[in-house]
């Protein structure tokens, strides 16, 4: 009876998934991102006022059946979940005017992988004489991520992108309380998207950027991170 119930359940599955053939057993591929590019205008579709539609395009990913569309506002910080996608494009109506972070995660009935990059995209509004650059996005440590005091010093490493392609200037602000109120650091000038500082055990630092493009400066979020004791 055993080996009987196995077949039924094994039917059922295969009835289940119909077309998509048999039940992936391994995780799909990191999916590779293909457009909008990474840190450049995007070029806009139909336009429906202040808004207009834009293609994300992907790469097909080996042992995926379905893809979900990540979409962040940079500069609402609002995130957009299209779920359930099927093929390897997606077009998507967009508020005008702002800069946007995507990603995609490949799945199937078990497992997901999401891609290794994130692109930022800047979707032009009808007229401007100057963008103000993204708000700058933390990559390490990882908002939350503790780190080991063995290390000493960390690099505080960060991105940003202005649509107009103009040379940016960062400052560099490091505290010890969310609201940057204690033992406040400010470091002026930065031409580069990184800074080394040093570290003490047991310690939460917060930390803000705001890059500056000669006429308009974007913040950042406050991200944070934590040290191990000795």
């Amino acid at each position: 009876m055993k080996s009987l119930h196995s077949i039924t359940l094994f039917i059922s599955l295969a009835l289940l998934l119909g077309c998509k053939t048999e039940l992936p057993g391994v995780a799909p591929e990191a999916p590779t991102l293909l457009i909008p590019e990474d840190a450049t205008p995007c070029e806009v579709g139909q336009v429906v006022g202040d808004k207009a539609t834009v293609l994300f395009e992907w790469q097909e990913t080996a042992e995926a059946l379905f893809y979900t569309l990540e979409i962040k506002n940079l500069t609402t910080e609002e995130v957009i979940l299209i779920e359930n996608i099927e093929s390897t494009s997606h077009e998507i109506l967009l508020d005008r005017g702002h800069y946007y972070e995507w990603t995609i995660t490949a799945l199937n009935y078990i497992y997901k992988s999401r891609s290794l990059d994130r692109f930022t995209f800047y979707l032009s509004a009808a007229a401007f004489t100057n963008t103000a650059p993204a708000p700058p996005v933390a990559i390490y440590p990882e908002q939350g991520q503790t780190v080991s005091v063995e290390l000493d010093t960390i690099t505080l490493r960060w991105s940003s992108y202005d649509a107009d392609l103009d040379d940016l200037v960062y400052e560099l602000i490091i505290a010890n309380s969310e609201y940057l109120s204690s033992n406040l650091t400010t470091i002026t000038g930065l031409r580069s998207s990184e800074y080394q500082i040093q570290l003490s055990p047991s310690t939460e630092y917060f930390w803000k950027i705001e890059a500056f493009d000669g006429q308009s400066r974007t913040e950042s979020q406050v991200f944070s991170f934590k040290t191990t004791p000795n």
